[in-house]
């Protein structure tokens, strides 16, 4: 906000603003693990990518990818994720008028995402002199590409008021565990459960093979459980 990129005065907005600046690119939100990563974009912008017991979502609202998708640390960033929401806002031919301005072609963004290993890339930062036809046009070449690229990455426009439902994956996935430890994943983990399985009393979140009993648990569930045994945890889950 405070770049000159910005065109309006901050004094000139009217509304009660408040902002906490980003000092660790490492942080929790809620049960939500999250991870930032500097974008390509003038000035100092960032995008997101967040681990949650249900999958893994980035999102990139404002950064240029490298053409043809060529940036090593970016596809490790995205690897594997499940929804990659992307600035894609040119096709091939307007962004030729527009390279250097921090916004994405699809081209590199469909090549970025097969890259990386995404499951699905919803294009992102729409153009505001294209209109619904023209998000269309550019979501048919998308898969275009992905179809000449023999590649299983599903591709859609981002849009108003759309629900994406990620499937649930274990709370000890590789990803998740690579940056928070099994004690802290457990206490984030038992919060959740407690609107599915109510405890007969608060678990402590700093001995795991303690928590036993619960009610309404099936019997398969009633032993220690360990840090390793997630697949017990998530059938005590259903």
């Amino acid at each position: 906000m405070e770049s000159t990129y910005f065109p309006v005065p901050f004094a000139k907005l009217p509304s009660n603003i408040q902002i906490e600046e980003l000092k660790d690119f490492n942080l929790n939100v809620g049960s939500v693990c999250v991870r930032a990563q500097r974008a390509n974009h003038p000035g100092h912008c960032v995008g997101y990518r967040l681990f949650s017991p249900e999958g893994l979502v980035a999102f990139f609202p404002d950064t240029e990818p490298r053409q043809g998708g060529e940036d090593r640390e970016m596809i490790e960033f995205l690897r594997d994720v499940d929804v990659l929401i992307l600035d894609s806002q040119y096709d091939s031919a307007e962004y030729k008028k527009h390279i250097g301005w921090g916004h994405g072609c699809v081209d590199d963004s469909v090549a970025l995402a097969v890259q990386a290993g995404v499951k699905r890339l919803c294009l992102f930062h729409h153009d505001p002199d294209h209109d619904d036809k023209k998000i269309d046009s550019l979501v048919r070449h998308a898969r275009r590409l992905v179809a000449g690229r023999r590649a299983k990455l599903k591709v859609d426009a981002a849009r108003e008021l759309q629900t994406i439902v990620l499937p649930f994956k274990s709370v000890f996935s590789p990803q998740l565990m690579a940056i928070a430890p099994p004690s802290k994943l457990m206490t984030r983990t038992f919060t959740s459960f407690n609107s599915r399985i109510r405890p007969r009393r608060p678990p402590a979140p700093d001995n795991v093979s303690t928590i036993r009993r619960y009610k309404r648990k099936p019997a398969r569930c009633r032993k220690k459980i360990q840090p390793s045994s997630g697949t017990e945890i998530l059938r005590c889950m259903k």
